[in-house]
């Protein structure tokens, strides 16, 4: 039970923050200072209890207001930096290799994908799907580099149907976080 609460990050803060306390009471304790702290205690509370143009303990109020907006604007904008550096990393994945193509696309901030073009794997040609089959009623689409004659397998599907498979592969390497391997290995300096 107890290791379940150290490993909670907010259990942890609460243990360290008791065991903190306990050490503080047993120091000043110990080294006679307990009568001081005893009697700046009964003196806080006093002022608190006193008036000035305004009752202390309205200004004790309103300095922890302040102070809590104050963290909890620290942590929106924590947050707000986190969120703004995972847009800026997922927003790098913009190339990867499915189906023997090279993909590339364009990628929003919400992770919507456009403008996904397919190239050679071999010299990095843009290409496009042709019919492969001798029947029109077919489905069957390649694609051929013009420029260093790469060819793909066979697909038996339409080219709207192989990009929208590539769309959703794009995307759960999104959701997956397998899309980080890829991004990394082309851009060796963000490993670190």
């Amino acid at each position: 039970m107890l290791k379940k609460l150290w490993n909670d990050p907010v259990g942890s803060k609460v243990i360290a923050t008791a065991i903190v306390a306990l050490l503080a009471f047993a120091t000043s304790y110990f080294a006679g200072w307990w009568p001081t702290v005893w009697d700046a205690t009964k003196s806080f509370f006093l002022w608190f209890g006193e008036t000035t143009p305004t009752y202390n303990w309205v200004l004790v109020i309103a300095g922890c207001l302040f102070l809590l907006a104050l963290v909890l604007a620290v942590a929106a904008l924590r947050e707000s930096g986190n969120r703004e550096g995972q847009a800026v990393s997922h927003m790098l994945y913009t190339l990867d290799t499915f189906e023997g193509l090279t993909w590339r696309w364009k990628i929003g901030e919400r992770g919507v994908i456009w403008d996904l073009y397919a190239f050679c794997p071999s010299c990095d040609y843009q290409v496009f799907a042709h019919s492969a089959s001798s029947f029109r009623a077919l489905d069957v689409i390649q694609y051929s580099c013009d420029s260093c004659g790469y060819r793909t397998r066979e697909f038996q599907e339409s080219a709207e149907h192989l990009e929208s498979r590539v769309v959703r592969l794009i995307q759960q390497k999104l959701r997956n976080g397998s899309w980080l391997d890829v991004v990394k290995s082309q851009h060796p300096d963000l490993a670190n």
